[in-house]
């Protein structure tokens, strides 16, 4: 028989209406009960049905329903189901709070254009503009309010294949193209946005050449199979070099922003676990949660400044070129 699983808070058992879903790679839980293996969810594969313990599991993401079902519907290039939830919605305050949470708009991109100082991408974001809309505007040549949903989608896939290292065939794939027909609309964006392209074929290089990058913060990241002998796993370490700087740089400043409201919260005697404690991070946003007897705009006025900062001033000894403001969207409740 299977042992009696550790007992869990009673807000998190409140909170769960009868599915967990698991990172893939983590070992499920002996009392779990396997109900299905949905795709395109990202890292997170099984969905497990049965009591619910953090510890056995290691990330807890709470479902929504309370007849414990989560829809899927076909919309892939290759008939894969996408989940069409609100993963929001699998995080539910406990009892006499409320939850506060922000992201931080475009993260990702505007450290792109902080690190390229591509002239594009800065005036987007200094006007306020829809960044991947802009780039699809100089990719096929069109006024901005001319630029179709469809061509805006193209640009942001290449976008973020850029942050991430992928190429042509992973990128046709996910706009229903050719390999050629997405080559060269890759090969277009590098062109007109040149900035990028010549700082993503630079961190190839020399990422590969030292074995290493750093974040804009200097943290050093090792790139492992930059020695590799095999083209295929060394390719990997090339990928990495840029994706690295990116995604690591972004979550640099999300980290900063975790120290910084934990600070100015405290200093205002708000921090605690009766008052406005942190739930859940994410790489790009942060959840608190608030005590309903404290003044909600109050709180947030105190996380805006803390979520919110210019990195230059923090550390002036650093080479840290102008970002974009990085702008947060707030959801309270």
């Amino acid at each position: 028989a299977a042992p009696e699983p550790r007992p869990v808070p009673a807000r998190t058992a409140r909170a769960v209406p009868g599915l967990l879903l698991r990172p893939s790679g983590s070992r499920r839980p002996r009392h779990a009960r396997r109900l299905g293996r949905p795709r395109g969810i990202g890292g997170l594969t099984d969905i497990v049905s049965g009591p619910t313990h953090a510890a056995s599991v290691g990330l807890v993401l709470y479902g929504i329903g309370e007849d414990g079902k989560v829809k899927f519907i076909p919309e892939g290039t290759n008939g894969e189901d996408y989940w069409t939830g609100n993963f929001r919605k699998f995080v539910i305050a406990g009892e006499n709070k409320t939850l506060c949470t922000f992201d931080y708009a475009n993260q990702e991109i505007r450290v792109l254009a902080g690190i390229t100082q591509e002239p594009a991408m800065l005036k987007s974001f200094k006007q306020n503009l829809d960044p991947h809309k802009t780039a699809a505007s100089l990719v096929f040549g069109k006024p901005y309010n001319d630029v179709s949903k469809t061509e805006r989608q193209q640009a942001k896939g290449i976008q973020f294949s850029i942050l991430y290292g992928s190429g042509a065939k992973a990128l046709g794939e996910q706009l229903a193209l050719s390999k050629d027909e997405a080559q060269d609309i890759i090969d277009t964006y590098k062109s007109r946005l040149s900035k990028v392209g010549g700082w993503e074929a630079q961190s190839r290089r020399q990422g590969v050449a030292d074995g290493f990058v750093t974040s804009w913060f200097g943290r050093k990241m090792t790139l492992w199979a930059a020695s590799n002998p095999d083209p295929y796993i060394r390719s990997g370490a090339e990928r990495l070099a840029v994706n690295a700087q990116i995604q690591g740089g972004a979550a640099d400043y999300t980290k900063l922003a975790m120290i910084r409201a934990w600070a100015l919260l405290k200093q205002a005697g708000l921090w605690g676990t009766d008052k406005v404690m942190l739930t859940m991070n994410q790489h790009d946003s942060l959840t608190f949660e608030v005590s309903d007897d404290l003044d909600m705009n109050k709180v947030r006025d105190i996380l805006q400044e803390a979520v919110v900062f210019d990195a230059r001033k923090m550390f002036p000894k650093l080479q840290i070129p102008v970002f974009p403001r990085f702008d947060v969207d707030w959801e309270l409740g």
